[in-house]
Formats: C-alpha cells, structure tokens, sequence
C-alpha cells in the first residue's frame, strides 16, 4: 500500500503542481480533494490514519495554497463503509476519532482550507442483523444526519489553532436538495459565526 496506489485507482494520474496551475489558469478557485481515509489506516479499531496518506493530502493541499486556491478535503466514500456497519454510537465515536485527527493535522492553515464533513451517505441505508441492506426511517435519518453532522462541527472546533473559525462545509440528508430543505434537517449548534456551508447533489 502506497499513497500513489489509492490516488490513482479510479484512473486520474498522480496529482502534480502543474495540474493545480492548469485548473488555475482555467479560472476556478476551489479544489475540492476527495480522500477514502479508509485506505491506510491502523487496522486495530484506532482509526489511525497512515502518517504518509495524509502528509501526501497535504501536498495536494499546498498545491492549492500556492496558487491562493481554497482546498477542501472531506471524508469520502468512507462515511458509507462505516455508516452501514456501525450503530449511530459508533459512528459518532468514529467520525469523532477521525476528524480530529484531520484537524489536528491541518489546524494552522488559513482559511483557505475548507473542511468537507462527508460526502453523501449521511441517512443512508446500513445492514441488518441478517446481512441486508435496508433503509432508515425518516426520523431515523435525520437523527443520523443531524446528530453526525454536529459530531464533525464539534471535532474540528476543539481540536485548536484555525480551526475554531474555519469554515466548515456540512452534509444535507443524503445530499438530496428536498430532504435536506425539510424542517427536520438541523444545522450544527457552532461556537463560531457564520462558517458553515451546506452541501447537496443537485444534477
């Protein structure tokens, strides 16, 4: 296992300085960097995330930061694995493990850097006592969205250094635009002011 493997197991090249620049003078200002933590981490119910994945996340980072970009690195894909074999308890106790890492690691960059909580899995389906995939109920998912979501605002806020004003870029129910527009999606009580974003899938 190498940091390169993971990178470029979806066919996408190593990620260069030179590649950053062409999306630069293309005109956009944002990268979003999505990472499958999962990849390389101690296999010993820690969660420790391998010391040369994130410092290659990092990298791709820097990238962004020399080209005064905004970077944004979330948990991706990983949130399903973990949300279908977990119980809500655990997955707090999960996420909590592994985004306090990530923020602890990145805690003195500038606000450049944005912190993604999860992808699009939040109220999704998790597997039975049978093995079966099945579907949560409504309050159900909402619980689960909401309840992760304030899990990820509260990790990155104690964990120190820029990070108690970064913004912060929360999950909607699934991502889906209706669901998370419904008055039983929540945002995360935040200490700091205006600094959370909501994400949804729209096509």
């Amino acid at each position: 296992n190498t940091p390169a493997d993971y990178e470029t197991c979806w066919g996408a090249p190593v990620t260069t300085q030179a590649m950053i620049d062409g999306i630069k003078a293309a005109g956009f200002n944002t990268v979003r960097i999505p990472v499958f933590w999962g990849n390389m981490m101690a296999d010993d119910g820690t969660y420790t995330i391998n010391s040369d994945y994130i410092k290659r996340v990092k990298e791709i980072v820097d990238y962004c930061m020399n080209d005064d970009m905004y970077a944004v690195i979330n948990i991706h894909h990983f949130d399903e694995f973990i949300i279908r074999r977990n119980s809500l308890n655990d997955c707090e106790k999960i996420f909590n493990t592994l985004w306090t890492q990530i923020a602890q690691y990145f805690r003195d960059y500038s606000d450049k850097l944005i912190f993604e909580g999860f992808n699009e899995y939040l109220g999704g389906k998790v597997f039975d006592n049978s093995g079966n995939l099945v579907d949560l109920s409504k309050k159900d998912g909402y619980a689960m969205t909401n309840a992760l979501n304030q899990t990820f605002v509260d990790a990155v806020r104690a964990s120190g250094g820029n990070n108690s004003e970064r913004t912060l870029i929360i999950s909607g129910y699934w991502t889906n635009i209706d669901l998370t527009t419904d008055d039983q999606f929540i945002i995360p009580a935040d200490t700091a002011r205006n600094k959370l974003m909501v994400s949804v899938h729209y096509v």
